[in-house]
């Protein structure tokens, strides 16, 4: 009779099917691993990308912060040095007014707003010794080039200046521009001017353009309205006292 097989021996012993089994699970486990380490590379990387689309979010947030709290100031600082401009000019200080803009623009040389008064104080302004055409010109085409000509009060301005300059033909051009551009509100005023340059003359007036809101220029230009509606048509001629009324930049 001969011995029994050792179960390492025995091709149907269940010493080979365990063999089998623990190939198989060894495989699952690193399976496992793998993908345990996929998944957190993975997750690593979607976290590394989430952190940097908020830091950016983060940054461009502090860049708008930062532009709005520089446009208040502008804003702000417009204010202040128009109130102190209008001052002089109210009172006739017209010496004082572009002393007032010229230290502005020392501040703030690229600002269109102060560039336009100040053109329009040169092109305009009733006191002959402070009139100047070409500086006029100067000043209103720099503050039209800054907001890329689409402000029709400073097309305006830049009409008034060259009518100053004695070309009545750029003036002509400019000021047909200007209405083109304008709101219809303001088209009485601007067309007046229009029909200054075309006769040859250049526009008196002093007071600072488009500064008051429409509510507070309807109410001031009321009386002044019914009182030409009642008297005969006069003579245009180079003075005026209706006002000059911008949009901001």
């Amino acid at each position: 009779m001969s011995m029994p097989h050792n179960f390492s021996d025995d091709p149907n012993s269940f010493g080979g099917s365990q063999g089998k089994s623990s190939n198989t699970k060894a495989i699952l486990v690193a399976i496992v691993i793998v993908c345990s380490m996929m998944m957190l590379i993975c997750g690593g990387v979607i976290f590394g990308v989430v952190m940097s689309v908020r830091k950016q979010f983060e940054v461009i947030q502090q860049q708008l912060d930062e532009e709005m709290g520089d446009q208040q100031s502008e804003v702000a600082a417009n204010r202040s040095a128009y109130d102190e401009y209008t001052g002089f000019v109210e009172e006739g200080r017209y010496n004082e007014a572009l002393e007032s803009l010229n230290s502005a623009l020392e501040t703030d040389p690229e600002n269109a707003f102060l560039h336009n008064n100040k053109a329009w104080l040169l092109a305009t302004c009733p006191d002959d010794a402070l009139r100047d055409g070409a500086g006029a010109i100067e000043h209103g085409t720099k503050a039209c080039d800054l907001t890329n000509w689409r402000n029709f009060a400073y097309v305006d301005t830049v009409a008034a200046a060259y009518a100053e300059a004695g070309d009545f033909e750029s003036a002509v051009k400019w000021q047909e521009e200007a209405i083109d551009l304008g709101d219809s509100y303001y088209a009485q005023d601007l067309r007046r001017r229009l029909r200054l340059y075309k006769a040859n003359k250049p526009y008196r007036e002093g007071a600072p353009p488009f500064t008051k809101t429409i509510e507070e220029d309807v109410a001031a230009q009321q009386p002044h309205r019914e009182t030409e509606t009642s008297s005969a048509p006069a003579n245009e001629s180079e003075e005026s006292s209706s006002s000059h009324q911008p949009s901001n930049e």
